[in-house]
């Protein structure tokens, strides 16, 4: 479904940007937390001049995120690939992201898929699922729902709440496996608790409608909370409906208005609900959701 398809997508961005601050830091490594970052830039070179695959990688972070030298992508991809060759799965898999990306290189996801594929058969987590993303979307290479299945389950064993995600939405759709939403829903849980927002809203979701499991509005308000702290503008707005309905809850238009206004602030207060509610609340009501929201924003920073 088209809904997937734009999650799957928008975790592969998301996994390439975290994954990009990170640095090793083991007690072989040649960066050091509590040094200057040019300090670390001078030691790493050192190092990875002399062949070490580690200090190779790290070189080629600092390159790419401009730290502790000026930022230069082709010296990045230089560094990745010295450390790719000598099996580095963390280096390949940062290869495949340049390429998939097209950063300092001309995008080309066949590239992507072969670096990909060296560091996935390492046991990289984060490669795998990219590389379940391609070949569940066909990017690069032909569909294959199967091998997408495979390789999302080989990355959510190994916790990455990703591929977690992936994994459940997978047993959801019954793409490259058999329709399962016990399954679904054990997978959304491990993701959602690590703080996959897309999870926290599809487990959310399940509960709200009962969907492989009992109806629960209670489980689908704490999940949708969990999504709302976070910011997610739709997950405010089904807060909204939940306490204008009492769904779960005793029906309660202060905390309805203030969902619904946060949603609004992000544009998703879908059939202007504010407004709809604001003609049915006191002034004293209009005075303390606003209180409540306000506090919300200061606590969640936003």
């Amino acid at each position: 479904m088209n809904e997937t398809k734009k999650y799957r997508v928008i975790i592969i961005v998301t996994t390439f940007l975290l994954y990009s601050a990170a640095i090793y830091a083991n007690p072989n490594s040649c960066y050091d937390d509590t040094k200057k970052n040019t300090d670390n830039y001078a030691a790493c070179l050192a190092k990875a001049k002399q062949g070490d695959s580690n200090a190779q990688y790290n070189l080629g972070l600092m390159f790419y995120l401009g730290k502790g030298t000026k930022q230069d992508y082709q010296q990045a991809i230089q560094w990745y690939q010295k450390a790719s060759n000598q099996d580095d799965a963390d280096a390949q898999y940062k290869l495949g992201n340049i390429y998939y990306h097209g950063k300092g290189v001309t995008q080309d996801h066949k590239q992507a898929i072969k670096w990909y594929k060296q560091s996935a058969q390492q046991g990289n987590p984060d490669a795998q699922n990219s590389l379940g993303i391609m070949y569940s979307d066909g990017v690069g290479t032909p569909e294959d729902k199967k091998q997408a299945f495979v390789l999302y389950k080989r990355a959510a064993e190994q916790n990455d709440s990703n591929a977690q995600f992936n994994l459940a939405l997978a047993y959801v759709d019954g793409e490259g496996t058999e329709q399962n939403y016990k399954q679904a829903i054990n997978w959304f849980q491990k993701s959602a608790i690590q703080g996959e927002l897309n999870a926290q809203n599809h487990l959310a979701f399940l509960h709200y409608t009962g969907q492989g499991t009992p109806q629960d509005y209670k489980q689908a308000i704490k999940w949708y909370k969990k999504a709302a702290n976070q910011g997610d503008a739709g997950a405010q707005f089904n807060l909204g409906v939940i306490y204008y309905y009492g769904q779960g809850v005793t029906s309660d238009y202060v905390r309805a208005y203030k969902w619904f206004s946060l949603a609004e602030l992000k544009n998703n207060d879908k059939n202007n609900m504010k407004k709809r509610i604001a003609k049915k609340m006191t002034s004293n009501q209009m005075t303390e959701a606003k209180a409540l929201m306000s506090d919300w924003r200061k606590i969640n920073k936003q």
